[in-house]
């Protein structure tokens, strides 16, 4: 009979050795947590795809490696998923696209490498990832079946085992949630996807190919990508995440000018775009964003001065605190040092403005 456990965690108990395929015996299992537990190795069991009520999944600071298993998309009650700093490489699963209760997702400081999946936001290509794990689970099944018929026979038994290991068991209700899922071409209600995402955490891998369609991921409040080789420009459409309170894309190989759009960006509270090659001027009409905290803008090539209307972030209806704008070597830095003194910005003493004058880069963006 299935355990009645429902919450096992034995975060930072030094527990070492391979991370076991027969916690997936644990049928009734919610909350799994095994974090900080770097002797804890292997890769990370696709048999856990069987655990239909698991809505929690840690193993954060683990040396645990492999890649992530695209049989994960059966996991449709996983609210939280955590693997930051581990050793986890390989792709980001298309399937996991299909995760309609996922609201966490941390691979922060991993060895991840490719670009963000498109069925993680297009909705085409999430039905074809529906069909495809569908399909291999429906042959998964076929073929336990054979091999629990053929058990009386030696030799077919045999050669069935050998073949390729087959995908977890999966819950009937996750197999009729995929099945909707591969039919929402005709039934695009029924299809599933990140709707529920909340928090993702990505930096520090070695991810590339834009975030183009990120904006898609609509109920997004952290968006955190940093130390990524992403490339490309900063998209306007990023401003479609009305819900978004911190965006960090520091160090992202990021081009092109700061948005007019991101003034819609009305719940932000910490925007971090340093270290890019960002260019063109602070944008005037960013004086809206009475929520933000933390400006980061220092190491990319900037240019002109800081508008008079930002001064207004220093006032009481603004939240303000760090305006981070040193080492843009396109900024005169006598005229800076002056527009920010000029702007009022500094009169509540709340806000603290970093101007560096000292440039660690040549400028390459100087306008006409």
């Amino acid at each position: 009979n299935p355990t009645p456990l429902q919450s096992f965690s034995l975060s930072g108990c030094s527990i070492a050795g391979a991370l076991p395929a027969e916690l997936s015996n644990l049928a009734n299992l919610r909350h799994l947590d095994l974090s900080s537990n770097p002797g804890l190795t292997g890769s990370l069991p696709a048999a856990l795809a069987a655990l239909s009520f698991l809505q929690t999944l840690d193993v954060s600071g683990c040396g645990v490696g492999g890649t992530l298993p695209a049989a994960y998309a059966a996991l449709q009650q996983l609210r939280t998923f955590r693997a930051a700093n581990s050793s986890i490489s390989g792709q980001l699963p298309g399937s996991w696209g299909l995760l309609q209760s996922l609201q966490v997702l941390d691979l922060s400081n991993a060895q991840l490498t490719g670009s963000i999946p498109a069925a993680w936001y297009d909705s085409a290509a999430r039905t074809a990832e529906a069909r495809a794990l569908l399909l291999s689970i429906r042959n998964s099944q076929a073929a336990q079946q054979q091999i629990t018929t053929a058990a009386g026979s030696a030799a077919a038994s045999t050669s069935l085992q050998a073949a390729e290991a087959p995908l977890p068991p999966v819950s009937p209700a996750a197999v009729h949630a995929l099945a909707q899922a591969a039919a929402a071409s005709s039934k695009p209600s029924m299809a599933l996807g990140l709707t529920q995402l909340q928090e993702l955490r990505l930096a520090g891998n070695r991810l590339a190919g834009g975030i183009s369609g990120i904006e898609l991921l609509e109920a997004l409040r952290v968006l955190e990508l940093s130390g990524n080789s992403l490339g490309g420009q900063l998209p306007p459409k990023l401003a479609m995440l009305s819900k978004l309170q911190e965006l960090r894309l520091r160090s992202t190989n990021l081009t092109g000018p700061l948005p007019d759009s991101f003034a819609r960006l009305t719940q932000l509270k910490a925007l971090d775009l340093a270290g890019n090659n960002i260019t063109g001027t602070l944008p005037e009409i960013w004086v809206g964003l009475t929520q933000l905290r933390t400006l980061d803008l220092a190491s990319n090539m900037l240019s002109g001065v800081l508008p008079l209307l930002w001064g207004r972030l220093g006032a009481p209806t603004h939240s303000l605190q760090l305006l981070l704008l040193g080492d843009n070597p396109c900024m005169d830095p006598a005229a800076l040092a002056s527009s920010i003194q000029q702007s009022g910005i500094l009169s509540s003493g709340r806000v603290r403005v970093e101007a560096s004058s000292a440039a660690t880069r040549e400028c390459t963006a100087r306008p006409p």
